[in-house]
């Protein structure tokens, strides 16, 4: 066996193997703040339906307090008139503070994923590496 055959490689790439690794280290940082992006929505979707589900519970047993109050003394219009209009403006406070709470995280949510796309998109690094492939697969040899 000669010492030739056994250092050359069996099969060579058509293209500059370090290009090609190049653009795929690029292409996983780039990857890697588009997972830590989609991540932090799912964070972000998790304190909202928290938030959601803790005001539904609220505003149930809400409910029920205010009809064990008018059952109790179903004549007593005035006391019951008033406690209605003041479960209905607990009520009004709670689904006004769960939607500045959505609009916010929204807010935040396009902000971030609008930057991280755009730099992801626009990035010197991932452009010039993949520009650097693309010449190693159409420049002639």
């Amino acid at each position: 066996m000669s010492t030739e055959s056994a250092t050359k490689p069996a099969f060579e790439l058509p293209f500059n193997g370090e290009a090609l690794v190049s653009y795929l280290d690029k292409l996983g940082e780039q990857q890697k703040k588009i997972g830590t992006a989609v991540k932090a929505g799912y964070e972000r979707s998790q304190r909202i339906s928290t938030q959601l589900i803790e005001a539904l519970i609220t505003g149930q047993q809400e409910f029920i307090d205010l009809t064990k109050k008018v059952v109790q003394k179903p004549q007593d219009y005035s006391n019951n008139l008033k406690a209605v209009v003041d479960a209905s403006t607990v009520a009004q406070g709670r689904a006004l503070d769960l939607a500045k709470a959505l609009y916010r995280e929204q807010a935040d949510v396009a902000s971030e994923l609008g930057k991280t796309f755009k730099t992801t998109c626009q990035s010197t690094a991932l452009t010039e590496a993949s520009r650097n492939i693309v010449n190693f697969w159409i420049k002639p040899r």
